[in-house]
């Protein structure tokens, strides 16, 4: 099996009523915060040549599963090391605990106590450690019956208004057996990590949006222009998984408008200097031409200076041309329309024109026609009121006469 193994001599067994012992001594000494619980926690046995100079007395901790430690070891060179220094040692970790073989707790130093308050309030008995949280056993299960060497977690405490990161590796010991013996847990602090994996995804998501928001493609190449990265955008508008595109050369996915000349993106290309905005014909799952504003950037390797491939964005602006093109031919036919228009509004002044001046002489000609008749007509009774006159003027004697010679004057 895999784990940390403790030989017969030093670590961790059990004693005949199933207590957890250390047997760094020659007189076996019970598992304990400041020694055992140290020395299990890394693996190790206690410090080689050390021994206890006096039997512990045992002492109930959390059920009865620890006991009071030797007050000191002593080294091979005769230098003592205190309990009090293997308990600042083991304080000065990050939360810890140990387990016996059954998943009952045996030891937990401080800092899993004040977490566990926290971390497991749920349940009194679990945040009191009166009996071992339920995640912990899922733990020792994971580890016991589906024979995982370790197990990795993650948690998050309460900590006033903000929340505490740590990061956790459970563990087994065995002994030369081969049999579990005991369960360590481990813990770390990472909330300073938390915290700085959390902004850069805020700062990765706010990059991302403000490259949606610019640009629709995001792409980059090796130095032999093979895409190595695609951005979904690219996916959706090739129809095929991003996966697909990854190692496929640039130009085999499309291919620039203007491809000649000295400003033209393939020019630009082989001579590994930057463009922008260049045209970039693709053809989409529908068989519809897309047109993109293809720019990039050379990049070049920091050391070696050599060229590594380019980084670019890309803007499709097929419905921008499409709608530029439909207001070209629309200002073309309404340029057309005006033009007839302005055509058949010559044609008509000229017809008016034509429409005035011939009326104008069917009325000089009526005029004569009707002068003409007036002199006729004139010239007709000239005569006959000459003739009338004149016989008036003749018989105006007579009519006096009568007149004045007439009875009764």
């Amino acid at each position: 099996m895999g784990g940390p193994a403790v030989g017969p001599v030093r670590g961790v067994t059990k004693d005949s009523d199933g207590r957890l012992q250390e047997t760094g001594a020659a007189t076996g000494s019970a598992l304990e915060p400041g020694t055992a619980g140290r020395a299990a926690a890394h693996h190790t046995p206690a410090p080689r040549g050390a021994r206890a100079d006096a039997p512990p007395s045992r002492r109930t901790l959390l059920g009865g599963l620890t006991t009071e430690a030797p007050k000191s070891y002593r080294l091979h060179d005769g230098t003592f090391v205190s309990d009090d220094l293997y308990r600042a040692l083991l304080a000065a970790i990050g939360p810890a605990y140990i387990a016996n073989a059954d998943g009952a707790l045996v030891y937990a130093n401080p800092a899993f106590h004040e977490m566990a308050a926290r971390l497991f309030a749920d349940d009194e008995n679990e945040a009191r450690l009166t009996e071992t949280p339920a995640a912990l056993r899922d733990h020792f299960r994971r580890i016991r019956d589906d024979g995982a060497p370790e197990v990795h977690a993650t948690d998050a405490v309460a900590h006033g208004t903000a929340l505490v990161h740590f990061s956790s590796r459970h563990f087994p010991l065995f002994d030369q057996s081969g049999a579990i013996v005991a369960f360590v847990g481990l813990y770390a602090d990472v909330t300073d990590r938390a915290d700085a994996t959390r902004n850069l995804a805020r700062l990765q998501a706010r990059y991302e949006d403000v490259i949606r928001s610019a640009s629709d493609w995001i792409w980059e190449t090796d130095h032999n222009l093979n895409l190595t990265f695609a951005s979904i955008r690219i996916a959706e508008t090739l129809g095929v998984p991003a996966e697909v595109i990854a190692g496929r050369y640039l130009l085999s996915i499309g291919r620039f408008a203007a491809d000649t000349g000295p400003r033209a993106a393939p020019s630009l290309i082989r001579d590994r200097r930057p463009f922008r905005g260049q045209m970039f014909l693709v053809e989409d799952c529908d068989g519809t031409e897309r047109r993109i504003h293809l720019s990039g950037v050379p990049v070049f390797d920091p050391q070696s200076g050599r060229f590594a491939g380019y980084r670019g964005t890309g803007t499709d602006v097929t419905r921008q041309v499409e709608a530029e093109s439909a207001a070209d031919q629309a200002r073309n036919d309404l340029n057309e329309a005006l033009e007839k228009l302005r055509e058949r509004n010559r044609d008509l002044d000229h017809a008016l024109k034509l429409s005035q001046a011939a009326t104008g002489a069917k009325i000089r000609t009526r005029t004569s026609s009707w002068r003409k008749a007036v002199s006729c007509c004139q010239a007709c009774a000239r005569p006959w009121a000459e003739n009338f006159v004149a016989r008036s003027i003749r018989r105006m004697p007579v009519l006096s006469g009568f007149a004045i010679g007439r009875p009764g004057h």
